[in-house]
């Protein structure tokens, strides 16, 4: 009698142990799932040079839309000049005529839609466009927070520290010596947003020589400078659109307090 009892339970224990069997030889039998292997030495998919940063540092800054900037400019759609002035730089973005913005990321078309309003191809950064620059910035940083929002960030920020470390990496000259002007300036915005400016045009340097580093910088197409600022050397172009922009930019968006907390203009 007690062994009827016992053997729903016999059967049910067996059926169990006979699917356990069946799943795991299938699980050992299944080919292996294949894992992506990231480069180090290509910028993150679908990340900009701002984006980057923003993930990079978990917060926004004007080097965000400064790298940005420097990325347009670079793929095409537009020229970056900067004009000597008896006190700091008078700064201009042009787009050009024939640019478009197919290869440009969502953040960077919603910036330069901010900037270039209403069909206009000039923007000056100067205090008669702060309300423009500040609006522009703005809305870029509220596009960063929707798009990259803080449980998604540890996950991007692993590719993005990777990337980093290998621009600001100081590796020997044989194991570097197919990079070129066009390597290095598709890499350039991105140095610039990761703080690894500096390393990465000294290995550029290294490359190809101090005199043709130096010719690569006066003859860019999409930078210009005026007067005594003509860029002659990479550290200037590093301090110019790294620095320099930034700080006019971070200026512009907020403007300096009058009297009562009220802004200045």
């Amino acid at each position: 009698m007690g062994l009827w009892l016992w053997l729903p339970v016999i059967l049910a224990l067996s059926g169990f142990v006979g699917w356990w069997r069946w799943l795991k030889r299938a699980s050992n039998n299944a080919p292996a799932q294949a894992t992506v292997e990231i480069d180090p030495s290509q910028p993150p998919a679908d990340l900009s040079p701002g984006s980057a940063r923003y993930v990079f540092r978990g917060a926004y800054d004007a080097r965000c839309i400064a790298a940005d900037l420097v990325d347009m400019a670079i793929r095409g759609y537009l020229q970056i000049g900067r004009e000597a002035r008896v006190v700091g730089f008078r700064w201009r973005l042009q787009r050009q005529p024939e640019a478009s913005d197919d290869g440009l990321t969502p953040t960077q078309r919603a910036l330069a839609d901010r900037l270039f309003a209403r069909g206009a191809h000039v923007f000056e950064l100067t205090e008669n466009n702060a309300r423009r620059m500040a609006h522009a910035c703005e809305g870029y940083e509220e596009m960063l927070d929707a798009l990259f929002p803080a449980r998604d960030m540890q996950q991007r920020r692993s590719q993005v520290s990777a990337f980093a470390a290998y621009l600001a990496s100081d590796v020997p000259l044989e194991s570097d010596s197919a990079l070129d002007a066009d390597g290095y300036q598709s890499r350039f915005a991105y140095a610039l947003a990761l703080d690894a400016s500096t390393a990465w045009s000294e290995r550029f340097t290294r490359c190809v020589g101090a005199d043709a580093a130096s010719v690569f910088a006066s003859r860019l197409r999409w930078y210009h400078g005026s007067g005594s600022q003509v860029l002659s050397d990479l550290h200037e172009l590093e301090q110019a659109l790294g620095q320099q922009l930034s700080e006019q930019i971070a200026t512009l968006a907020k403007p300096p307090q009058g009297m009562f907390g009220l802004p200045g203009r």
